[in-house]
Formats: structure tokens, sequence, C-alpha cells
């Protein structure tokens, strides 16, 4: 991948499977995690290991 682009990645659904894709995720080199969405408030509050820019309870609010 060249060094200038990356791929720009939202997840809905932030549970045991989706904790685990971001933490894959953010090991990636060139994808940047940009959006999490789920329902659950306690499932959003940000966390040192998951650098997600926008967190919404809806999915609505990802586009």
């Amino acid at each position: 991948m060249a060094e200038s682009s990356s791929i720009r990645a939202g997840i809905v659904g932030l549970g045991m499977a989706g904790g685990g894709i971001v933490r894959s995720l953010a090991r990636i080199p060139g994808v940047d995690l940009v959006a999490a969405a789920d329902p659950r408030e306690q499932a959003l509050e940000p966390r040192p290991q998951s650098p997600v820019i926008l967190r919404s309870a809806a999915t609505k609010d990802l586009s």
C-alpha cells in the first residue's frame, strides 16, 4: 500500500467480536478506524486501545 493512501473503516457492533475486530484493524498499517456504532452506551466510551474518531449509538449517524 502506498504510504499516502489509507483505508477508512467503520464498525457496527462493539461486542466481543467487534472489539476483536477493532484491535485487529488498529494493528494493520494503512487502516484508519474512523467510526463505530453500538446501541449500548457503555460500549461507546473511549478506550486507549481503540482510537475511534466518531462514536454513535445509531448507525444513521455514521454516514
